[in-house]
């Protein structure tokens, strides 16, 4: 199976809004889906995402969909080499 992975920072109200637990809730509801979310110190939060390539981009929409009232703009760029991201989907510090 082909895998790819993807990275977002999403940046507007992102921190202090439960955007990482919610985050959390909707991958587990992307089971194919493994990763991470973190905010990061300027403000914004960082989703890392592996998966089958047709699962990152619903992935992100569910993101969207719930949590967009506090995203003012999302950046995305390839993420890492996906056989380096573990199994699951965990909230890093």
């Amino acid at each position: 199976m082909t895998e790819a992975s993807r990275r977002w920072l999403f940046y507007g109200r992102v921190q202090g809004v439960g955007f990482r637990a919610t985050t959390c809730q909707i991958a587990s509801q992307h089971k194919e889906i493994r990763g991470y979310v973190r905010n990061l110190p300027a403000g914004s939060v960082e989703v890392v995402a592996a998966g089958p390539p047709a699962s990152l981009r619903p992935f992100r929409i569910a993101i969207e969909s719930a949590l967009g009232h506090y995203i003012s703009d999302i950046i995305e760029d390839p993420g890492p080499d996906p056989a380096d991201i573990p199994p699951g989907f965990v909230i890093r510090p």
